[in-house]
């Protein structure tokens, strides 16, 4: 048997050690690899398929790149292609084309030659559009290693991927791992107890003639006397061992015959993939997904609206911000299963990020403010949507107690008062004086105003009235109500009552960063809401739902039930024109070691199948109501909960309902025995724990090996404030129509008020002066007539400055840009055909 050998090192770039160590140890690990390439020109190395490691490297050691560059050039040293190991879940679909895309761009800008190969041996599962992501950087091979559902030879681990689109990739899947030959040597033990049941085991799924054995592991030097030892190793045994790279191991592979396979890869027979990763460390989620969002929704949308008039801000500044959140969405970064020293470190990054965003809208708008000429009694308002918008959330400051939108229907949804200063300092041209300010209101307004996708325009407020809300216990959206009586909450549809619809469920949580496990002999605490105070007002309407429960406080009084606290639970549902039920939960965690989920009783207990959107795509999933094959632990080195992950929304019907639930930052749902649990959090002090009921056997995180400690980790217990917003519709919505009530639901209203109360709403906005030189710019402005039935994904200026606007296929595809010339072509912009398939992503650039 021909066994392709490639070197490589797993580099986490932080895991229970942070960033900064990885950076000390890549400093002498990477010199000797590329001494040892240097040294013998046949060894070829891979660098783990992430460009940002690289990059830091090169960044303390400059005088190595001549060398680094002549290596790639002789095919050596392969880098790239993504810029960070994504995850593929647990993040935005355009965070993963961008992470690809940038790692593309750059390792190839810079060195001219990038690995072909989608490489992510860690990442704990895949989405089913992997082949169809990965093609739009002109890559059809991809390496992974969790997830994979090959047992015996029903599944082969060399395969044809396939996505929704169609599209195929040249799949490998790591039978035992991107480490199963560390410490190749040529010893008669290692041969016996390492290599020859490697063989075996690729024989015993139907391998007879070229198997992969990557030689490294987590941050691995290259290994020594390579060439040696595969001498002595094919001259001891009829293997055929040589010495290769990724990209040439598969293209002799597929000279073979392979099936092709389609769908996710997220099963639990071969690897952990901890299904429940999803709910750890939520503050890491959240905030990755503020901070992406509004680079997405909000700064790219507006660079480009604002380009024509030299308004814009340079590409490599965004993505500044995006490299920080590209650091933080490796599979153990995002998923959370790191050590509070790193999880500080991500945070941190996810905050920069988000000011570099603030801090650029602050810049593009107030400048277009300044240069259209406003009033302090007007508004600049941009929809950044590629849709059109009638509804829009502004903040206005003004010295009226209360204010009207003219010529538009608004509502004031909430006033806060804000007291003035005395002896405030004010600088004259006779000198500093020191005066008294006056107070001033901060109106959240609620205003429909029709407009364009990518536009924007002006609005005028004067001194209004107050519009006293009045009082109601239910609130209705098209036919469905969910209403409080009698102090319990009910759901009426189609003459249909449900009671106690919504409902928290808490119970501990036994498991660690990396998995959630019920403790044993716990009991599940069902919390329901008891009271209720409303807002209704013509354009707007809320209930708050409120409920204390008695909670255990930690694991151990779960058992002894000798202490509890209390938590009080907010539940504000309200209706602000979208057409869906939008709600925030908030309270205040003071309990250790336990799971938070929201549950809504459908009553739909004859359902096949939930439908979860994922990246540029989504995900039919079997129904299982919770249940596990007896037994499951001699098949699966984890249990097979069906516990699923959706990135945005996820459906359940039947032939005569449809639920549709809606999400933010959370991406974790489950539905059994008819109800839809949306998991808030769950919450531990360990880092990786031993002999969970999900997860038998050692603890996860590299904790249990001879010589390692466990790792405490007191901020995953996530103490403090938690609000979570969701939303759900009763609607029987199609895919393409559930990712436009998406976008709706998770669109940013974008405005700007030139005003001297308070020079300090928005941080740097003291600091900007009037650009020297700019276009005019109109009152109202449309950038771009989009009429199409595809999902718009993005739009931005890529790398290269041109306008680029992305989305993927609905079933009968149209797409008519009326005011512009275009074009279609790959992300890094080689011109393709038009997309004909469903599911296909495609990029437009915008030609001038």
């Amino acid at each position: 048997m021909k066994a392709h050998i490639v070197l490589h090192t797993h580099w986490d770039r932080e895991w229970y050690f942070t960033t900064s160590d990885s950076l000390v140890l890549m400093d002498r690990t990477f010199k000797n690899i590329i001494n040892e390439l240097k040294e013998n020109a046949s060894l070829h190395f891979c660098l783990d398929g992430q460009y940002s490691i690289i990059e830091e490297f090169l960044s303390i050691n400059p005088e190595v790149e001549v060398e680094v560059q002549r290596l790639v050039d002789l095919g050596q040293l392969d880098l790239g292609p993504w810029y960070t190991q994504t995850d593929t879940q647990l993040i935005d679909q355009e965070s993963i084309l961008k992470n690809l895309y940038y790692g593309t761009y750059m390792t190839k800008k810079r060195f001219g030659r990038v690995m072909k190969v989608a490489y992510l041996p860690d990442t704990f599962g895949f989405n089913n559009q992997i082949p169809e992501i990965v093609k739009q950087c002109e890559i059809d091979k991809i390496i992974f290693w969790r997830g994979s559902k090959y047992a015996d030879k029903e599944y082969s681990p060399y395969f044809n991927w396939q996505s929704q689109s169609g599209s195929k990739a040249l799949t490998i899947n790591l039978v035992g791992g991107y480490g199963m030959a560390k410490g190749l040597n040529a010893s008669k033990e290692f041969i016996d107890k390492t290599l020859i049941p490697i063989v075996e085991k690729f024989k015993g799924l139907g391998i007879e003639n070229e198997i992969l054995i990557p030689v490294g592991n987590d941050q691995f030097e290259i290994l020594e006397n390579a060439e040696n030892i595969v001498k002595q190793i094919n001259t001891n045994t009829d293997l055929n061992l040589e010495i290769t790279d990724y990209e040439t191991a598969l293209n002799s592979i597929s000279k073979g015959n392979l099936e092709t396979y389609s769908g996710e890869f997220r099963q639990t027979e071969h690897t952990r993939l901890h299904k429940s990763i999803g709910s750890a460390r939520t503050d890491i989620k959240k905030s990755n997904y503020i901070a992406e969002q509004y680079l997405l929704n909000v700064v790219e949308p507006l660079n480009v609206i604002f380009k024509e008039f030299n308004l814009n801000v340079s590409t490599n500044l965004i993505y500044n911000a995006w490299k920080l959140l590209f650091e933080g969405q490796a599979h153990d970064g995002i998923c959370g299963c790191v050590s509070d020293d790193v999880c500080l470190d991500i945070l941190n990054r996810n905050k920069r990020a988000l000011e570099i965003a603030k801090s650029i809208e602050n810049l593009i708008l107030k400048q277009a403010a300044i240069n259209i000429g406003i009033t302090n009694q007007e508004i600049l308002i941009v929809n950044t949507s590629m849709y059109k918008k009638n509804k829009h959330n502004v903040s206005v400051i003004s010295k009226f107690k209360d204010i009207d939108i003219v010529g538009h229907p608004s509502e004031t949804v909430n006033t806060t008062f804000i007291k003035g200063v005395k002896g405030a300092l004010l600088e004259t041209p006779n000198g500093n004086e020191y005066v008294d300010t006056q107070g001033y209101y901060i109106h959240e307004v609620l205003i429909l105003k029709e407009m364009n996708e990518l536009s924007f325009g002006i609005i005028e407020f004067k001194e209004g009235s107050i519009v006293e809300p009045k009082v109601s216990n239910e609130i209705i959206i098209s036919g469905s109500k969910i209403i409080f009586e009698d102090g319990k909450l009910y759901f009426h549809n189609d003459g249909e009552v449900i009671e106690d619809f919504i409902f928290i469920e808490n119970m501990g949580n036994d498991g660690d960063t990396y998995d959630f496990s019920p403790l044993r002999g716990d009991k599940v605490i069902k919390v329901k809401f008891d009271s209720c105070i409303s807002k209704i007002l013509p354009l707007y309407k809320e209930l708050k739902l409120s409920c204390v429960a008695e909670i255990p406080y930690n694991l151990e009084n779960r058992i002894s039930k000798d202490r509890t606290n209390e938590v009080m639970f907010n539940l504000t549902i309200f209706d602000d024109g979208d057409d869906i039920f939008k709600m925030k939960l908030e309270f205040i965690n003071n309990i250790y070691s336990h799971r938070i989920r929201v549950g809504f009783n459908t009553s739909l207990t004859d359902v096949k199948f939930t439908e979860a959107s994922t990246a540029y795509g989504s995900a039919m999933r079997d129904i299982t109501n919770g249940k596990t094959k007896d037994n499951w632990e001699s098949n699966n080195v984890e249990c097979p909960i069906d516990i699923e992950t959706f990135d945005g929304f996820v459906s359940v019907k039947n032939s005569f309902k449809q639920f549709n639930f809606f999400s933010t930052y959370g991406k974790e749902y489950q539905f059994t025995n008819g109800v839809m649990y949306l998991t808030v959090l769950a919450t531990t002090g360990q880092l990786g724990k031993e002999d969970l009921l999900y997860r038998p056997g050692r603890a996860s995180g590299d904790v249990t090996k001879v010589g390692h400690v466990k790792i405490s980790t007191p901020m995953a217990e996530q103490l403090g404030p938690i609000s979570f917003e969701f939303g759900f519709s009763q609607h029987k919505n199609s895919t393409i129509e559930n990712y436009r009530v998406l976008d709706l639901f998770r669109s940013k209203s974008v405005s700007y008020q030139i005003q001297d109360y308070n020079k300090f709403i928005k941080r740097i906005d003291n600091k900007i002066m009037p650009f020297g030189k700019c276009i005019r710019i109109p009152r109202e402005h449309s950038f771009i007539d989009i009429k199409t039935n595809a999902i718009l994904t993005n739009i931005s200026i890529d790398l290269d400055n041109n306008v680029i606007i992305r989305g993927f296929t609905s079933e009968n595809h149209h797409l008519e840009v009326s005011n512009a010339n275009y074009c279609y072509v790959a992300a890094l912009g080689t011109k393709t055909q038009e997309p004909s398939s469903k599911f296909e992503i495609f990029n437009i650039k915008l030609e001038e």
